[in-house]
């Protein structure tokens, strides 16, 4: 007796995208785009943490702690200065400069 071929399930067409396919379409554009500055991520990492102080989520100083801490690890102290990354900080919280 030979041995079978295995079938296809009938709902699965060669033409059909597959969620890999999906996801690669929504990402794609994202994933090949220029590469963020990191004081643009930086300036998006304090707007977000902003609004979940805002939604009460989190305390003013643990925002502003965890911030202050991925400024000092991404070197963004060392390149710009406390004083710039406070005032971006201040900005996203609805400081004087906002």
């Amino acid at each position: 007796m030979a041995p079978q071929k295995a079938r296809r399930p009938a709902t699965c067409s060669v033409s059909e995208p597959s969620g890999i396919d999906l996801a690669w379409r929504q990402i794609g554009p994202v994933a090949t785009a220029k590469i963020a500055t990191p004081q643009a991520v930086f300036k998006l990492r304090c707007e977000a943490r902003a609004l979940l102080w805002r939604m009460a989520a989190i305390g003013l100083q643990d925002a502003v702690d965890i911030l202050q801490a991925g400024a000092v690890r991404d070197r963004l102290v060392a390149e710009l200065g406390q004083d710039a990354v406070q005032e971006i900080m201040a900005n996203a919280f609805g400081g004087r400069n906002a």
